[in-house]
C-alpha cells in the first residue's frame, strides 16, 4: 500500500498546474515519483502524462508487445 501522506504535495501541485481532479494527481504523482508507468483509459490524463514526462499507454491504442516481450 502506497502512503497517501507522501504523495499530497506533488498531488496538489499537479492538481494547481494541471487542473486535473484529484483523483488523478495521485496517480500522476505516484507514478512521476517512482517511475512507474500509468495505463489510462483518460485520454485527458495520458495527455498530462505527456507534457510531465511521465510514461503512460492510453489502453484504446495499447498494443500489449510494445510492453510486454514475446516469450517462448
Amino acid at each position: 500500500m502506497y502512503r497517501k501522506n507522501a504523495s499530497f504535495k506533488p498531488a496538489k501541485k499537479i492538481a494547481l498546474e494541471e487542473g486535473c481532479p484529484g483523483f488523478d494527481t495521485y496517480f500522476l504523482a505516484i507514478a512521476g515519483q517512482e517511475s512507474i508507468p500509468l495505463f489510462t483509459d483518460d485520454l485527458g490524463m495520458h495527455r498530462i502524462c505527456e507534457r510531465r514526462t511521465i510514461r503512460s499507454w492510453l489502453m484504446r491504442d495499447f498494443v500489449p508487445a510494445s510492453v510486454f516481450p514475446k516469450t517462448k
